[in-house]
């Protein structure tokens, strides 16, 4: 029989069980947090990717974006720039939100891992790894501007060098950073190849603080393995999660349940029109269908008849074409 892994602590703050939801920018929103919640098994929660120049600018707190309710705890805002006083400013700022209850974050996640290319043109996510002295500043600034966990998530790097990653990590953790978070590709790399787990063994044998394995995780058997070949303290979940919300409970629990994908969607799709704007909530639809359409036998036809829709009735006639024929458009949670 497996070992189970234990509980992580960051901090202080247990993480129980030790799997983490990945923060992705317009997957990761409020509304899927509320899908993914209904399951249980998730023991940390990570907001989307939030700008820390636009927290600073727009201020705008109704906002989805910085939402999250007490079922959705531990929560994470993670955070993205490259600007050490703006970041620090951001986390400040968010630290005064609160969810239903009274409680604040729990945490923060700071962005040196996305790829995207407009974010490397402006210094920030995976361009925050080119410069150890300089981002060692910016580290600092954050890491003094709140007293809760402090996490990061970074990539290989830009090269494939060993002795540069592990440098990179021992700053991170000389600097107050809590835990690390590695998604082992390179920054060109994006989501091609093959995460080489190898890496997460790497940080975890010289770092003293958490490491957390991020990368090719796609069932409960992934999830397992890469505890046992890196002996990583937590594992996080991205797109596995979006295509599989009920995966973290799976591990939890030990079984391979396989819950009804056709009421999910539907749940999903209320979610989101009870959360944002209708385009907005349409938008959302389509990516979060992307993946989940997997788990339908004939998902890519699914999914394109979906993306192709420009309205919402267009989209139930296609999720729920009973409901839509007899002329109810409403979709209940």
């Amino acid at each position: 029989m497996a070992v189970r892994p234990g509980p992580m602590t960051i901090k202080g703050l247990i993480i129980n069980p030790p799997l983490v939801l990945a923060p992705m920018a317009e997957y990761t929103h409020f509304a899927f947090r509320q899908l993914l919640a209904s399951f249980g098994g998730c023991g940390l929660y990570l907001s989307e990717m939030i700008s820390a120049q636009k927290t600073v600018s727009e201020r705008g707190w109704h906002k989805p974006l910085f939402r999250w309710t007490s079922d959705q705890t531990p929560f994470f805002f993670q955070i993205m720039g490259h600007r050490a006083e703006i970041m620090a400013e951001a986390i400040k700022m968010l630290s005064d939100l609160v969810d239903e209850t009274g409680r604040g974050p729990a945490g923060f996640d700071l962005n040196m891992g996305c790829g995207a290319h407009w974010l490397i043109r402006e210094g920030s996510g995976v361009a925050l790894m080119k410069d150890i002295s300089a981002t060692r500043l910016l580290v600092r600034q954050c890491r003094a501007a709140t007293s809760l966990p402090l996490t990061a998530k970074i990539r290989l790097g830009w090269e494939k060098d060993p002795d540069y990653l592990v440098r990179f990590g021992r700053m991170l953790e000389d600097e107050g950073v809590d835990a690390v978070t590695l998604h082992p590709r390179l920054a060109k790399e994006h989501f091609t190849g093959r995460a080489r787990w190898q890496y997460i063994a790497l940080l975890k044998e010289h770092l003293k603080i958490p490491v957390i394995g991020n990368g090719d995780v796609r069932d409960r058997d992934d999830i397992q393995t890469l505890f046992e070949q890196t002996q990583c303290d937590g594992v996080m979940l991205g797109r596995a999660a979006i295509r599989k919300p009920w995966l973290f409970s799976n591990f939890l629990n030990d079984h391979d349940r396989q819950p009804d994908p056709d009421a999910i969607m539907k749940s999903m799709f209320a979610l989101l029109l009870n959360t944002f704007p209708e385009q907005i909530a349409l938008v959302r639809f389509k990516q979060f269908l992307k993946f989940f359409a997997d788990n339908f036998r004939f998902g890519h036809q699914l999914y394109w008849k979906v993306y192709n829709s420009r309205t919402i009735i267009e989209i139930i006639a296609i999720i729920d074409p009973r409901r839509s024929d007899n002329g109810n458009t409403a979709i209940n949670v």
